[in-house]
């Protein structure tokens, strides 16, 4: 007579049978995956920075010098070499844009004081359309007055521009190195890694700041603009065999991809971020591998005993067994004294025939035994080291 199949839930049988027990596991496995997902949110980004102002620039090619390492350390080249692109006939315009570190100090006090900070500068023609920022676009006329800037509201506070900078349009409360500027405006992008504040100005008022008016003839970045229907990486190969050495030419696929790899690949930060990665993973596999262990370890006579009676390595059921089934042999790993042991079971088995000895010195049937008996007939022999086997017939 066959054995019907029982269902059994042992997953959450386990789970509430000590709560405490649960409890600490789930803690441990909740403080490993947080951890695995905000180093990978640093890592991620080092990645969503690297091209976070590129983005945000109107281009569709670049041009940079040969020296070029990344935004930061972006190295000039002459602003002619610029200026020869605008012959080809596929090119619409070509837009010089300044990049530089001068120091930020908020009134009062002489701009050699202490308290000044290095912030990032940007100029270019408040003619032109260099950024796709509405915010950009709608206040850059304003930058054609003498030292006007706009200030990007994701800076640190402590440049000590208010959340409300409208209440300083036309007032000068900032120095920019030795000139006093206005604030004109506000937008938000951020500047990543490579500063703490941005701020973003004309061409000539970068001159005027950095000490260098009247000389805008090294470019930093050179904004490339195709007429419509010109295929960005044919132009790329082309200006970039016509122009020489000295600068490169980069579609903006290129170019993000590059500055990613960079920072992710090449930079300690990216490094570290990586390595933080990996630490987090390794701890979460320790944490994982220590409650399961504990789990298993604390009831593994009940799983051996479990499995005897019909449970498989994969699936939490009952499987059927024949009432009257050939002879096998069940293995587990072997445990010192006391352990799981081999336990061979043969003959007819059926749920109302059958007898459970135990070879041992003045042993009895074991009743975790005997109920395994008589769900099918496979029985784990579970004892002191002195019981042999037990026999199911």
């Amino acid at each position: 007579m066959a054995v019907a199949p029982k269902k059994s839930n042992l997953v959450w049988s386990n789970l509430v049978h000590n709560k405490v027990r649960t409890l600490v596991g789930v803690t441990g496995i909740a403080f490993a995956v947080i951890l695995i997902f905000m180093q990978l949110g640093f890592l991620g980004s080092a990645n969503a920075t690297a091209t976070l102002i590129y983005k945000q620039m109107d281009f569709d090619l670049l041009m940079l010098s040969s020296d070029y390492v990344e935004f930061s350390r972006s190295s000039t080249f002459a602003r002619h070499r610029l200026t020869r692109v605008l012959a080809e006939p596929e090119v619409a315009d070509a837009v010089p844009v300044y990049v530089g570190f001068p120091f930020w100090k908020k009134e009062p006090g002489p701009p050699g004081a202490l308290g000044k900070r290095e912030i990032l500068l940007i100029g270019f023609p408040p003619e032109k359309v260099v950024f796709r920022l509405p915010e950009v676009r709608a206040a850059q006329d304003r930058l054609t007055l003498a030292d006007t800037v706009l200030f990007d509201r994701h800076s640190r506070d402590s440049f000590g521009v208010p959340d409300e900078p409208v209440l300083l349009l036309g007032h000068r409360h900032y120095w920019v190195n030795q000139t006093l500027v206005r604030i004109a405006g506000t937008f938000s992008l951020g500047s990543g890694f490579i500063a703490d504040g941005l701020i973003l100005t004309s061409a000539a008022n970068y001159a005027r700041l950095v000490g260098q008016e009247g000389s805008l003839n090294s470019v930093h970045l050179g904004l490339i603009k195709l007429k419509q229907g010109a295929d960005p990486e044919t132009m790329a190969d082309a200006l970039n065999e016509r122009l020489g050495p000295g600068v490169h030419v980069w579609t903006r696929s290129l170019l993000e991809s590059r500055e990613k790899t960079f920072w992710v690949e090449e930079t300690a930060l990216g490094v570290i971020f990586r390595c933080g990665v990996l630490v987090a993973v390794l701890v979460g596999i320790v944490f994982v591998y220590q409650v399961i262990s504990s789990d298993i370890g604390s009831r593994l006579k009940e799983f051996a005993t479990l499995k005897a009676i019909g449970y498989g390595d994969r699936y939490p059921r009952l499987h059927d067994h024949p009432a009257g089934g050939a002879a096998g042999t069940v293995w587990l790993p072997a445990r010192p004294a006391g352990g799981v042991r081999v336990v061979r079971a043969g003959g007819r088995v059926g749920r109302d025939s059958h007898r459970v000895q135990r070879r041992a010195a003045g042993g009895r049937a074991d009743p975790l035994r005997q109920r395994a008996a008589d769900h099918g007939g496979f029985v784990f022999g579970v004892g002191t080291a002195g019981a042999r086997e037990t026999e199911v017939g």
